[in-house]
C-alpha cells in the first residue's frame, strides 16, 4: 500500500519533519533553540495532537503494525526533543515566559513520566518563578512514579537539585523566621567582604562529590590568583550549613606555614584543639578525629607537599574526615580526585549581546562599582570590558586588579596595557594578601617552586601560541615527558583530554617576558618553531586531498595559531625555500575552512616581503605560486579584476621558471574570474588549459578542479548536459581519491543542477549528503552552499518558511568566511522569498543592498538576477514603469553575457509583464521564445513558467482552448515537480478559463482543488496568490455558492495583512489600487459591507 502525491494533499507528519529538519543547521548545538527557529518549533509542536495514526490499523497485518509502531516511537522522540528546546528557551526569559515553559516541559514529561531530565527541568522552572513548594511536589511526584513502576528511587542529580533547592542555593529562597531551636553551624569559615560571583557549577560539583560517598579527597589546583581560595570556602560553607557534616567545616590557612613540620600544629590551631597530657600531638589529634563526621579545609598546600602523609594519616583512621585542598600543585595520593580550575567564564565574543550574563564581566563590573560607584556596563564599554576578561582568561584576580583601573582609565586602555605590561595588574590594597597585590607577585611565587630545567624548558614553550602537543614541545624546547608532566602538576600547563597542552594567557606573558631577557635562547626556539612548523604543513599537502582529510584539517586548525607565527617568522627571514615547502597546504586549509580573507592576507605579507625587500633572491617559483594562490583568494571574494591580474601575474613568473603546476593552478583561477563575471567564452579557454596542464602533469587533484570548474562554466552557459559530463567526471575523481571535500562541494554543484533541471527528488539528496560530508570536515563554504541548495528547494516546492531558515543560516556562514560571492547569491534568493512571503519592505532593503554588492564587484549575471527580481516586486507593487525599467536593464546584462538559462527567464517576465500592460502579441513571443529555450536545456521550471503565462495571454486573446491547452502542460510540470502552491496557479487559469467558456462546472470543479489546498497549505512560492483567491470568488459568486462571500473575506484579509507590513503609505495605495486583482478585491469587499 502506497501514498500517491496530489495537490490537495497535505501531511502533517511531513510538515513536522520538514520543519524540525530546518532547525537543525542553525550553528548551535542540537539540544538548543534560537529565536530564529522558535517560530518553526512552535509550529512543528503544535501539528502533533495526538498519537500517530491513533485507531487506525490493518487487520492480519504484523508488518504494518511493526511499521507503525517503529514510526510512533521515532515521532514521538522527535517530539520530544522538540518541546524540551522550547522549554528551555522559553525559561531563560522566566519572567516573560515562564509559564511557556512550564507547560511545554509538562507536556514533554507527559510523553514519558519516567524520564527524570524532564522532572528535573519542571523542578528548576517551578523554582525560577519561586514556586518551591510545586518544585517540591515534582520531586515528590517523581519518586512516585520511579518506585511504583521500576521500583529505584531518583537518581542522586535529582536529589541534588532537590536539596539545592530546599536550600535555597539554587535560586534566592525567600526570607522566613529560623526556628528558636536552630543551631549553627559548626565551622571557622572566614565571611568575605566582597560577593562570591560566578562558580556555581563548580560549586555544585564539589557539594556533590563530598556530600557524597567516593571522594574523600578533592583537590582544587589551579595557577595562582584562580580563586581556588574562595571557591573552597563557598563551598564548605554550603556543606556545612545544609548540614553535610556532623561536627561542621574548618579551614587551615597554609600560606604562611614555612614548612611541613607545622602542618599538624596548623590543623590543631585551626580546630581549637587543646593538647592534653604527655601522649604525641599527632596520636592525639588523630584520636580526637577519629569519631568525628567533618570537612578539613587545607588551603594553599602547595608548598608543604613533603607533609601529605600526615593527610592520609588522617583519612585511614578517621572514617568520618574528608578534605578540601587548594593547591598550585596536585598532591599525587592514591585517594585524591583532583579538580582542576579554570578561569570565569567570560563572552567569547566582543560582538556579544548580553554580557553581563558571563560571571567574568559580573566581577568586573562589581568590582569596578567598588571604586567608582557609578559605573555601568554601557554600549561602548562592553566589548572592551568584555575584551579585557578575554585577555585575562577569567582569571578572578586579575579582573579585579584592571577593574581598580577604571577611575583613572578608559577601559580601552586597560585592554591595552594588560597587553603592553604584565606589571599594569598590581594592586596597593593593604588588606590584599601581599603575594596576592600583583599578577606577577603570583607567578614569582610559583616560578621560584620550578627546577632550573623546568624553567629553561617553559621559557622557551613561549614560542608557541594557542597550545601544542609533545612532539612539538620536545622538537622546539627539548621538553621530555617527565618535565611536561611536573610542569602540569605544577599549574603551569594543562593537558587536554586530546593529549595537546595549553596555558594561562597571563602565564604564557610572563614566560615570554623571561625569554625575551635571553636574546640568544630566543631566536634558537623562533627558529626551531619555525622549522616544526614548515615540515609539519609539508607533510600534510598530500594528505589535505585523500582519505585522512578531515583528520588533518582538524590538526591545521588547532596548530593555526602556531603556523601564523611560523609563517610571519619565515616572511621575516626570508626563509624561501620554507615557506615553499608550507605553502600548498595552508592555502588549502584556508580555502578548504573558509578563511579567505586571512588566507589572501598571508599570501599578501610573503608577496611583500620577496617583491619588495627581497627583489634580488632568486624566488620565482615561490612568488608563481604565492600569485596563483592569491588569485583563488580574491575569486572566492568576489575581488574578480584583482583575481585576474593576480593570476597573471602568477602566469608571467611560471613561464619564467617553466613551472607548468603554478601556471594551472593560475589559469585554473583566472578562468573561474571570468565565469562569475560573464566572460564565458575566454573562461572556457582557460579552464581548457589548465586541464591540459593537469592532465600532462597527471595531478588528479588539479584534474579535478580543473572539470569542476569547467561544468561551472557549461552551467552558466545553460549547456547542462557538458555541465553533468564535467561533474560526473570530477565526482569520480575526488571519489577515487577519498577526497571528502572535493566530493561534497560537487554533490552540491550537482544538486544545484538538478534542480534547475527540476528533478528536487533528485536533488534533495545530493545536497544533504554534501551538507553532512561539510559539516564533518568543518567545511564552512560548502555548507552554506548545500544550505542554499536546500533553501532553493524548498521554495521551488512552496516552502517559504523552511527556505527562508535555510537562507539565514547560509548567509550567516557566508558572511562569517567571506565568500561575497555565496552572500550574493543568499540575499537574491532571500528578497525573492520575502517577496513571495509578502514581506514587499524586507524585500526591498534586500535587493538594494545585494544590487549594490553585485555591481561592485563585477557580477554580471546576478546582477541580472537581481535586476529582475526587483521587477517581480515593482510589479506586485503596482509600479509599471519602475517594472519595465528594471526588466530592461535585465535584458540589457542578459545580451551582454548570453546565458542561455537566463534569456528564458528574462523572456517569461517580460511576457507577464506585457501580458498585464494588455500588449498580448509582444507578450506572445516572449513566451513561446521562452518556453523554446526552456525545452532546449531542460529547464522544467521555467517552461513551466512560461506555458501558464501563455495561457493568461492566449486566454486574453480569447483563445480559449489554447490556453486551456497551455494550463494544462504547465499544470502537469508543476505537479511532476511537486510544485504544488505553484499548480494552484496554473488551477485558478484553468478556472478564468471555463468561466470564459460558460461551463460553470467545470470552473467550479476545479476551483474545489483549489480550496482543499487552501484548507492546509499557503500559496507562498506563487506569483500572484491574491489573483487566485480573486478567481475562487468570482467562480463560486457565479454558481451562488455561499462560501464566495467567506474567500472573498480571507482575500480582503490577506491584502490588507500585506498592505499594512509596506512601509510607504505611497507603496501601500500602490500595492492596494494599481494592481488590478488587489483593487477588484478590495471594491469587491467593500460594496459588500455598504
Amino acid at each position: 500500500m502506497s501514498l500517491r502525491q496530489a495537490p490537495e494533499l497535505w501531511v502533517d507528519t511531513e510538515q513536522f519533519q520538514r520543519l524540525l529538519a530546518a532547525c537543525q543547521q542553525h550553528g548551535h548545538p542540537p539540544t538548543e533553540v534560537c529565536p530564529t527557529c522558535q517560530d518553526l518549533l512552535s509550529e512543528a509542536v503544535a501539528l502533533a495532537r495526538g498519537e500517530f495514526m491513533a485507531g487506525f490499523t490493518l487487520p492480519d497485518s504484523p508488518d504494518f503494525d511493526d511499521w507503525q509502531r517503529y514510526e510512533r516511537e521515532g515521532l514521538r522522540r522527535e517530539l520530544a526533543g522538540a518541546l524540551e528546546r522550547l522549554a528551555r528557551l522559553m525559561g531563560r526569559n522566566a519572567e516573560k515566559n515562564i509559564e511557556q515553559a512550564i507547560a511545554y516541559a509538562r507536556r514533554w514529561l507527559s510523553l514519558d513520566p519516567l524520564h527524570e531530565p524532564a522532572h528535573r527541568l519542571l523542578m528548576q522552572l517551578y523554582a525560577q518563578c519561586g514556586q518551591r513548594q510545586a518544585a517540591f511536589q515534582q520531586y515528590h511526584e517523581c519518586a512516585r512514579v520511579l518506585e511504583a513502576d521500576l521500583g529505584v528511587a531518583p537518581s542522586e542529580e535529582t536529589t541534588i537539585l532537590h536539596e539545592r533547592i530546599r536550600s535555597g542555593a539554587l535560586v534566592p529562597a525567600p526570607e522566613r523566621t529560623p526556628p528558636i531551636a536552630a543551631k549553627a553551624p559548626a565551622h571557622n569559615l572566614p565571611v568575605s567582604p566582597t560577593p562570591f560571583i560566578g562558580r556555581q557549577e563548580e560549586q555544585g560539583e564539589i557539594f556533590s562529590r563530598l556530600a557524597g560517598t567516593g571522594c574523600r579527597l578533592l583537590t582544587v589546583i589551579g595557577p595562582g590568583g584562580m580563586g581556588k581560595t574562595r571557591l573552597a570556602i563557598e563551598a564548605a560553607r554550603q556543606l556545612a550549613e545544609q548540614g553535610a557534616f556532623a561536627d561542621g567545616a574548618y579551614m587551615v590557612g597554609l600560606a604562611p606555614v614555612s614548612s611541613p613540620s607545622f602542618l599538624l600544629t596548623s590543623i590543631m590551631e585551626a580546630l581549637s584543639f587543646q593538647q592534653q597530657g604527655s601522649a604525641e600531638p599527632l596520636s592525639q589529634l588523630l584520636d580526637f578525629l577519629r569519631a568525628k563526621e567533618m570537612l578539613l579545609v587545607l588551603d594553599n598546600l602547595e608548598h608543604l607537599l613533603e607533609g601529605t602523609d600526615l593527610l592520609v594519616q588522617i583519612l585511614d583512621s578517621s572514617p568520618g574526615i574528608k578534605l578540601l585542598v587548594t593547591s598550585r600543585e596536585r598532591l599525587a595520593l592514591r585517594a585524591e580526585t583532583v579538580f582542576p580550575l579554570e578561569g570565569l567564564s567570560f563572552p567569547p565574543s566582543v560582538k556579544e549581546v548580553d554580557v553581563e550574563q558571563w560571571s567574568a564581566v559580573q566581577l568586573f563590573v562589581h568590582s569596578a562599582q567598588r571604586v567608582e560607584r557609578t559605573f555601568q556596563l554601557t554600549e561602548e564599554s562592553a566589548p572592551w570590558v568584555t575584551r579585557i576578561c578575554q585577555l585575562v582568561q577569567g582569571m578572578p584576580l586579575a579582573i579585579e586588579l584592571a577593574a581598580a583601573w577604571v577611575r583613572a582609565l578608559p577601559h580601552k586602555e586597560i585592554a591595552q596595557e594588560i597587553v603592553q605590561d604584565l606589571d599594569f595588574l598590581s594592586s596597593a590594597m593593604r588588606d590584599v594578601p601581599e603575594r596576592h597585590r600583583s599578577v606577577r607577585a603570583v607567578f614569582e611565587h610559583s616560578w621560584r617552586m620550578l627546577s632550573e630545567e623546568e624553567r629553561r624548558v617553559y621559557r622557551k614553550l613561549a614560542v608557541f601560541r594557542g597550545g601544542f602537543r609533545r612532539e612539538g614541545a620536545q622538537q622546539v624546547a627539548g621538553a621530555s615527558p617527565p618535565i611536561l608532566s611536573s610542569l602540569v602538576d605544577k599549574s603551569f600547563l594543562r593537558c587536554g583530554p586530546g593529549g595537546r597542552y595549553g596555558r594561562h594567557t597571563l602565564l604564557w606573558q610572563y614566560a615570554n617576558e623571561k625569554l625575551t631577557q635571553s636574546p640568544e635562547e630566543r631566536s634558537r626556539a623562533q627558529a626551531a618553531h619555525g622549522e616544526y612548523y614548515a615540515a609539519f604543513l609539508a607533510r600534510r599537502e598530500t594528505r589535505l586531498q585523500g582519505r585522512e582529510q578531515k583528520e588533518t584539517l582538524e590538526q591545521l586548525g588547532a596548530e593555526l595559531e602556531n603556523v601564523r607565527v611560523a609563517w610571519q617568522w619565515m616572511v621575516a627571514q626570508g626563509q624561501s625555500t620554507l615557506l615553499d615547502h608550507a605553502l600548498k597546504a595552508l592555502a588549502d586549509f584556508y580555502a578548504y575552512t573558509g578563511l579567505l580573507q586571512e588566507g589572501e592576507a598571508m599570501m599578501a605579507r610573503a608577496l611583500d616581503h620577496f617583491e619588495v625587500a627581497a627583489p634580488e633572491k632568486d624566488v620565482t617559483r615561490l612568488l608563481a605560486r604565492l600569485r596563483a594562490e592569491q588569485a583563488r583568494f580574491l575569486t572566492r571574494q568576489a575581488r574578480y579584476e584583482e583575481g585576474i591580474a593576480a593570476a597573471q601575474a602568477a602566469i608571467e613568473h611560471a613561464h619564467a621558471t617553466q613551472d607548468a603546476e603554478s601556471e594551472g593552478a593560475a589559469l585554473l583561477r583566472w578562468g573561474q574570474a571570468l565565469v562569475y563575471i560573464g566572460q564565458y567564452q575566454p573562461a572556457l579557454e582557460r579552464l581548457q588549459q589548465a586541464l591540459a596542464l593537469a592532465r600532462s602533469a597527471r595531478s588528479r587533484p588539479a584534474e579535478a578542479g580543473a572539470l569542476l570548474t569547467l561544468g561551472l562554466a557549461h552551467y552558466h552557459r545553460g549547456d547542462y548536459a557538458q555541465t553533468r559530463s564535467h561533474f560526473e567526471r570530477a565526482l569520480q575523481l575526488y571519489r577515487g581519491m577519498g577526497n571528502r571535500r572535493g566530493e561534497g562541494v560537487v554533490l552540491s554543484e550537482l544538486a544545484g543542477l538538478l534542480q534547475y533541471e527540476g528533478n528536487y527528488a533528485e536533488a534533495k539528496p545530493y545536497s544533504e549528503q554534501a551538507l553532512a560530508i561539510a559539516e564533518e570536515l568543518g567545511n564552512l563554504p560548502t555548507v552554506g552552499e548545500a544550505l542554499l541548495d536546500l533553501g532553493n528547494i524548498a521554495v521551488d516546492q512552496g516552502y517559504c518558511l523552511e527556505a527562508r531558515a535555510r537562507y539565514e543560516q547560509a548567509l550567516a556562514i557566508f558572511r562569517q568566511v567571506g565568500e561575497r560571492r555565496g552572500e550574493s547569491i543568499v540575499l537574491v534568493n532571500l528578497g525573492l522569498t520575502s517577496i513571495f512571503l509578502g514581506d514587499y519592505t524586507r524585500a526591498k532593503q534586500i535587493l538594494d543592498t545585494v544590487l549594490e554588492l553585485t555591481r561592485a564587484t563585477g557580477d554580471r549575471r546576478i546582477e541580472g538576477i537581481v535586476l529582475l527580481n526587483l521587477s517581480h516586486l515593482a510589479r506586485h507593487l503596482g509600479q509599471d514603469k519602475l517594472t519595465q525599467d528594471y526588466l530592461a536593464q535585465a535584458w540589457e546584462i542578459q545580451s551582454a553575457i548570453k546565458n542561455r538559462r537566463s534569456e528564458a527567464l528574462v523572456r517569461a517576465y517580460l511576457g507577464l509583464f506585457a501580458y498585464h500592460q494588455g500588449e498580448y502579441e509582444t507578450a506572445l513571443a516572449h513566451c513561446e521564445q521562452s518556453i523554446a529555450v526552456a525545452r532546449e536545456h531542460g529547464d522544467r521550471h521555467i517552461e513551466a513558467y512560461s506555458l501558464n503565462h501563455l495561457g493568461h495571454t492566449l486566454l486574453a486573446m480569447r483563445q480559449p482552448e489554447e490556453a486551456i491547452t497551455a494550463y494544462e502542460a504547465a499544470l502537469a510540470l508543476r505537479r511532476d515537480l511537486g510544485q504544488l502552491p505553484l499548480a494552484m496557479e496554473v488551477l485558478a487559469g484553468l478556472a478564468r478559463a471555463a468561466l470564459v467558456q460558460e461551463d460553470l462546472p467545470r470552473a467550479r470543479q476545479v476551483v474545489e482543488t483549489i480550496l482543499v489546498f487552501l484548507e492546509g497549505r499557503r500559496l507562498d512560492g506563487s506569483d500572484e496568490p491574491l489573483r487566485i483567491y480573486l478567481t475562487c470568488y468570482r467562480v463560486l459568486k457565479a454558481v451562488e455558492d455561499a462560501r464566495a462571500q467567506v474567500i472573498l473575506g480571507a482575500a480582503y484579509q490577506l491584502s490588507q495583512e500585506q498592505a499594512t507590513r509596506i512601509s510607504d503609505s505611497v507603496l501601500q495605495r500602490s500595492f492596494l489600487e494599481n494592481v488590478p486583482a488587489h483593487r477588484e478585491i478590495v471594491v469587491a469587499w467593500q460594496a459588500l459591507k455598504s
